[in-house]
Protein backbone atom coordinates (compact mmCIF):
# COMPACT_ATOMS: atom_id res chain seq x y z
CA UNK A 1 0.00 0.00 0.00
CA UNK A 2 2.00 3.51 -1.22
CA UNK A 3 2.42 5.72 1.70
CA UNK A 4 0.13 8.53 0.35
CA UNK A 5 -3.26 6.09 1.14
CA UNK A 6 -2.08 5.16 4.43
CA UNK A 7 -2.08 9.00 5.40
CA UNK A 8 -5.27 9.25 3.84
CA UNK A 9 -6.79 6.58 6.02
CA UNK A 10 -5.07 8.32 8.77
CA UNK A 11 -6.67 11.64 7.77
CA UNK A 12 -9.85 10.14 7.41
CA UNK A 13 -10.04 8.97 10.82
CA UNK A 14 -8.57 12.31 12.39
CA UNK A 15 -11.66 13.93 10.69
CA UNK A 16 -14.53 11.73 11.93
CA UNK A 17 -12.68 11.74 15.36
CA UNK A 18 -12.90 15.49 15.31
CA UNK A 19 -16.51 15.61 14.60
CA UNK A 20 -17.58 13.16 17.59
CA UNK A 21 -15.32 15.06 19.58
CA UNK A 22 -17.14 18.48 18.71
CA UNK A 23 -20.55 16.90 18.46
CA UNK A 24 -20.12 15.08 21.91
CA UNK A 25 -18.79 18.48 23.58
CA UNK A 26 -21.29 20.34 22.39
CA UNK A 27 -23.86 17.94 23.54
CA UNK A 28 -22.41 17.75 26.95
CA UNK A 29 -22.47 21.54 27.72
CA UNK A 30 -25.91 21.95 26.17
CA UNK A 31 -27.00 18.83 28.50
CA UNK A 32 -25.14 21.13 31.40
CA UNK A 33 -26.50 24.20 30.81
CA UNK A 34 -29.82 22.32 31.00
CA UNK A 35 -29.39 20.73 33.98
CA UNK A 36 -28.52 24.18 35.89
CA UNK A 37 -31.03 26.13 34.24
CA UNK A 38 -33.47 23.88 36.40
CA UNK A 39 -31.85 24.25 39.90
CA UNK A 40 -33.07 27.28 42.60
CA UNK A 41 -29.44 28.35 42.71
CA UNK A 42 -28.51 29.93 39.53
CA UNK A 43 -24.83 30.84 40.79
CA UNK A 44 -23.08 28.28 38.96
CA UNK A 45 -25.21 28.92 36.06
CA UNK A 46 -25.21 32.69 35.54
CA UNK A 47 -21.59 33.05 37.17
CA UNK A 48 -20.23 29.60 35.36
CA UNK A 49 -18.10 29.27 38.41
CA UNK A 50 -16.71 26.38 39.37
CA UNK A 51 -15.31 25.74 35.72
CA UNK A 52 -15.62 23.03 34.09
CA UNK A 53 -12.81 21.95 32.13
CA UNK A 54 -13.88 18.58 30.70
CA UNK A 55 -16.56 20.61 28.77
CA UNK A 56 -14.01 22.70 26.82
CA UNK A 57 -11.41 19.92 26.11
CA UNK A 58 -13.80 17.57 24.21
CA UNK A 59 -13.94 20.39 22.29
CA UNK A 60 -10.28 21.29 21.79
CA UNK A 61 -9.92 17.85 21.35
CA UNK A 62 -12.36 18.05 18.32
CA UNK A 63 -10.05 20.79 16.83
CA UNK A 64 -6.78 19.22 17.71
CA UNK A 65 -7.88 16.28 15.06
CA UNK A 66 -8.88 18.25 12.95
CA UNK A 67 -5.51 20.11 12.51
CA UNK A 68 -3.90 16.77 12.55
CA UNK A 69 -6.12 15.76 9.58
CA UNK A 70 -5.19 18.60 7.72
CA UNK A 71 -1.11 17.53 8.27
CA UNK A 72 -2.50 13.92 7.29
CA UNK A 73 -4.19 15.27 4.40
CA UNK A 74 -0.90 17.71 3.37
CA UNK A 75 1.75 14.78 3.96
CA UNK A 76 -0.23 12.55 1.80
CA UNK A 77 -0.26 15.32 -1.11
CA UNK A 78 3.31 15.46 -1.00
CA UNK A 79 3.77 11.44 -0.82
CA UNK A 80 1.65 11.47 -4.06
CA UNK A 81 3.66 14.30 -5.73
CA UNK A 82 7.43 12.57 -5.06
CA UNK A 83 5.68 8.79 -6.37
Amino acid sequence: MPDFVKTLIMAGIFTLLGIILLVWGGREGAWYGNILSQKRDLREFVYSWPDRPQLIALQIGGWVSFILAMVSLVLSLVFWMRR
